[in-house]
């Protein structure tokens, strides 16, 4: 079965949008009451913002990759960054890719 993975906390908000969106899609295909199977890793806010505060791009990045991978080690098979997260990522002037090492 796919496990959604979320890297959230960065913005509470959408996070919370995220979770919903999954939960309605999943119920429009499956009516059946029940949630998605998911897994949320709240992330340091004060961390990702001192590294952004300190034009730590890169740390920034090697910050969102190391979450991402622990949700793999939860078993994520499927990753999702939340919107703030991904807006800070788009600045970084040298992206870097990320391989997904998920099952």
């Amino acid at each position: 079965m796919k496990l959604i993975g979320i890297v959230g906390g960065l913005g509470p908000e959408s996070t919370v949008d995220y979770y919903r969106l999954f939960i309605s899609i999943y119920r429009e295909r499956k009516p059946d009451g029940g949630y998605p199977p998911l897994v949320i890793n709240s992330v340091d806010l004060a961390r990702a913002l001192r590294l952004v505060g300190s034009s730590d791009l890169a740390g920034l990045a090697a910050y969102m990759i190391e979450e991402i991978g622990r949700l793999a080690r939860a078993g994520a098979t499927h990753p999702c960054c939340c919107e703030m997260q991904a807006a800070l990522m788009c600045r970084c002037s040298t992206p870097r890719g990320c391989t997904w090492s998920g099952r």
